[in-house]
């Protein structure tokens, strides 16, 4: 898969958020070296779980970059794969339930970042992980421990 490796307006960083009314030239640069991660996830048991939200964002926090926050859901055996990855930091997390669209934002994301695992990607990279599930009470400790 591919990557937004960089782009610029009138030689301004335009991944990061630029004026665009003025028009000008776009030059975006795509690079096809992206990682890819897959995994599985399980129960506190150990067992697979199914439909599970396996949401992967920037870490530190890019809440200008739509393109590095991911999200799929786990197959029936448990399984998940996530291509397209730009090289970076990241945490990855498997929600048994989430507000729709919620990991986009980073201040409700706070809650769970020790729930969450760091990784780092280069170009080509592909990385296997298995992850056992945030819970709906679990994840609803997190937020009431935030105060939200």
């Amino acid at each position: 898969g591919g990557y937004i490796k960089s782009a610029t307006l009138n030689g301004q960083d335009a991944l990061s958020g630029v004026d665009m009314s003025s028009g000008g030239r776009l030059d975006v640069v795509v690079s096809m070296t992206a990682a890819e991660v897959d995994g599985t996830v399980n129960n506190a048991e150990g067992q697979a779980v199914t439909d599970s939200l396996v949401v992967i964002v920037p870490d530190p926090a890019a809440p200008g970059r739509q393109d590095l926050y991911k999200a799929t859901q786990s197959r029936a055996d448990g399984s998940y794969a996530v291509a397209s990855l730009a090289p970076g930091k990241y945490r990855i997390y498997a929600f048994e339930d989430l507000e729709q669209r919620a990991f986009l934002d980073p201040d409700y994301m706070k809650a769970f970042e020790s729930l969450g695992t760091s990784f780092t990607v280069e170009d080509n990279d592909k990385q296997t992980m298995v992850h056992t599930q945030i819970s709906k009470d679990k994840a609803q400790d997190a937020l009431r421990r935030a105060g939200r």
